[in-house]
Parts: structure tokens; sequence; C-alpha cells
């Protein structure tokens, strides 16, 4: 068995936006850094919908408090980002639409619920005026109300691309056990990549763990005592593919969460796809694939009575949202970290948060005084990871 090795100052387990981000942030800070990840994106990064959130779903359900207020940041501080201007440069990420829009269903009530929301959101969405609506809603019947919500979306691939540049990046199988932790005087010395032909050890002052749900286990076994460290928030999104216009906005009636989140791109074969979350995904965690299609169709004619679906094609995807774990499963209200001795453990909560929990971490790193040498070594011809594909592009996705 070949062993070779590589030596950091912070070694990130995870190449999702958090972890990618984190790297950056670390790397312009000094920091030698080494990503080691099967991929980058794959689980809940591909499977996000890529809006920077900016408190709407807070302030729909009654929550205008600390977590409503620490999210409300998060727009202006991506769009800093992705103009060049912060400690993450961004600027080669592709803007999908630069808002979304919040639009009721027909009716007295769904009209009240989103002039509500809209004097609880920290940044007041914009009331669109039947001449000033954008495509499709300019074509919205009589009743439906439209509102403009300072939330950008952006394409999940074209940021990990941004992120990674310059990046030093090692690929390790996806599978149980190909990342082991090796403690020593209770600090982990040593990541030991294991593929199957060869072992690499990666030596690093400290680790950051920030894999999503495989946070859990490389966390668990160096962990003291049984006490889970995170807990799963199961969602099951629905895909439609066809002749459609381009939506990115909320869709409210009278529940307090959107009955329906839409973003839109194009597939690899450049037709448009609606991803859709929302009340909906979360229903539909406890429903097949054909049953949760059947209400999505029912669902997306009240949503959207305007827009004509024949001819498009429908299918699902399950993701799981991996969090710190709270008392009573609650959702967190932003991003949480655990540590045991130079091993961090961080979860987003939310795409958004991405910036915050990224300095976050570096300000723990800070506190370990790890000393900022800026060596990355890794062994010559090391494969890079690849960019996940999007649910919409999966091989094994059944459409109907």
């Amino acid at each position: 068995m070949e062993r070779s090795h590589a030596k950091c100052d912070v070694a990130v387990i995870g190449g999702g936006i958090a972890g990618l981000w984190t790297a950056a942030l670390l790397r312009n800070s000094g920091y030698g850094v080494i990503v080691i990840t099967p991929d980058f994106g794959g689980g809940q990064t591909i499977a996000s919908q890529g809006i920077i959130h900016g408190g709407v779903k807070y302030a729909l359900g009654g929550l205008a408090g600390d977590d409503s207020a620490a999210i409300a940041e998060m727009p202006e501080r991506w769009r800093r980002a992705l103009a060049g201007e912060g400690p993450v440069d961004l600027r080669g990420a592709h803007t999908l639409s630069e808002n979304c829009l919040l639009w009721t269903r027909p009716g007295r009530g769904a009209r009240l619920m989103a002039a509500a929301a809209a004097r609880t959101i920290r940044e007041k969405p914009r009331k669109l005026e039947p001449a000033h609506r954008p495509p499709p809603f300019d074509m919205a019947p009589g009743g439906v109300e439209v509102y403009a919500l300072s939330e950008p979306v952006l394409a999940a691939h074209s940021v990990l691309l941004a992120l990674r540049a310059g990046l030093t990046c090692l690929v390790c199988p996806d599978e149980a056990g190909a990342i082991e932790l090796s403690l020593e005087s209770g600090r982990v010395h040593t990541v030991r990549v294991r593929a199957p032909q060869h072992h690499l050890d990666v030596r690093a002052a400290a680790i950051v763990l920030a894999a999503g749900a495989a946070n859990e286990t490389l966390f668990q076994a160096v962990k003291a005592g049984r006490e889970r460290a995170m807990q799963r928030r199961p969602l099951h999104m629905v895909m439609v593919r066809g002749r459609l216009p381009r939506v990115y906005g909320h869709c409210i009636g009278m529940h307090p969460r959107p009955l329906a989140t839409i973003t839109s791109t194009a597939d690899s074969q450049k037709r448009c796809v609606w991803y859709i979350g929302g009340q909906i995904a979360e229903d539909g965690v406890s429903m097949s694939s054909s049953d949760l299609i059947a209400k999505a169709k029912h669902e997306m004619a009240q949503n959207l009575p305007w827009i004509s679906l024949d001819g498009t094609q429908w299918a699902t995807w399950r993701v799981d949202r991996a969090e710190a774990r709270m008392p009573g499963q609650r959702k967190p209200d932003g991003p949480a970290i655990l540590n045991r001795g130079n091993l961090l453990a961080g979860w987003p909560t939310k795409l958004a948060f991405a910036p915050l929990i990224a300095e976050q971490l570096l300000d723990h790193i800070r506190q370990l005084r790890v000393e900022p040498t800026g060596t990355a070594t890794v062994p010559d011809g090391a494969p890079p990871p690849e960019i996940a594909p999007y649910p919409w592009d999966q091989p094994e996705v059944i459409w109907t």
C-alpha cells in the first residue's frame, strides 16, 4: 500500500460553499489550507436553491427576532463579495436574479399576509404595480400582489468555481471510513485519507469539519460522550422542466411559511428547470415521488394559474439539511460550531450564512493560536475534486 504525506496549517474537510468560503478566508488571512472532499458541492450545496435569504421566511412565521436580524445582513455581505469588495472574492460567480419576488395567490387573506410580512422584514420589500412587474408576473390576473425582495439568487456551480480558485484541494473517496482522524494527547494531529490503492496523511495544526451530514460521524469519533452532535431535517424537492418562464421567489397564502419557493435555471440540455421548495417540500417528505408530483401539479395550478404547464416533465429530489443538534429538534437561529481541542465542526444552517460561519471559524482558529505559515504542500499529481452535478442533471432521476 502506497503512503504519501501532506502538510498545512488548517485542513478543511468538506467542499461545499461554506467549506470553500472558510478555506478561502483562511488562505486570504495567511493560513496554509488544504481542502479534502470527494467533490465540490455534493450534498446540500448543489441541492440548495441558491437564494441568499434576507429573512422573509422568518417574517412570515412571525419570528422577526435574533435569527431574522442576523440573516437580514447576509444579502449585502454577499453582494460585496460578488463585487470583489470583501475578504473573499466572488466576482466570477453568476447571479441568476438580483431579486426574489414575493407573490400572493388571489384572495384577501393572502394579501393581508403579504402586507404583514412586508412590515416586519428589515429591508422593506417594494410593492410592484402591474405596469412594473417583470415577466411572467406582468401577466398575473387581478388579485395577485407582487413584491420585490432584496434576495439575490446565485448559480451554485459558479460560486463553487469562484471559491475554489487558488485553493489547494485533495479528493477523497465518497464512502464510509475514507477519512480517519488520528489523535494524540486529545488533539487531532493527522487526517488520514484512505483510497483503495493509496493512503495519504495530512498533518495540520487545526481541522475544520465543513462536510454537512458527514460531520456527525467524524466529530463523534473523537468526541467524549454519546450525545449526538447533529440533527437532520429532510426535504423532498420538486423539479419541473420544459418551455417555462424564469421564476424566482416565494408564493404565499394563509400559511406561515411560503407555499412554494421557486428558482429557475437551465439544465445540461438548455431546458428551463423550476426547482421548487418551501412548504410543499416539507409536506412531501412523507410522500412518494408520484404522490408529491400529483400534489405539486395541483399546487402550481393555484400558485401560478396564468402559466401553462402543458408538455412539462416532473421529478423529485430528496435532501437532508444537516444542522447542529438543538433541544427539541428546533431549527438553529444561525450558524453553529462545536469544538474539541483543535477540531472544529461547523454547520452554517443556511447557504446565506456561509460568510458568517467562515468568520466565526477564523476567530476560533486564531483563539487556538495556530500560526499562519502559509504552508500547504501536497504530493505531485494529486487529482483535484470535480464539481457535483445538479439534482436535475443526475442520471438516476426519473422524469415523468
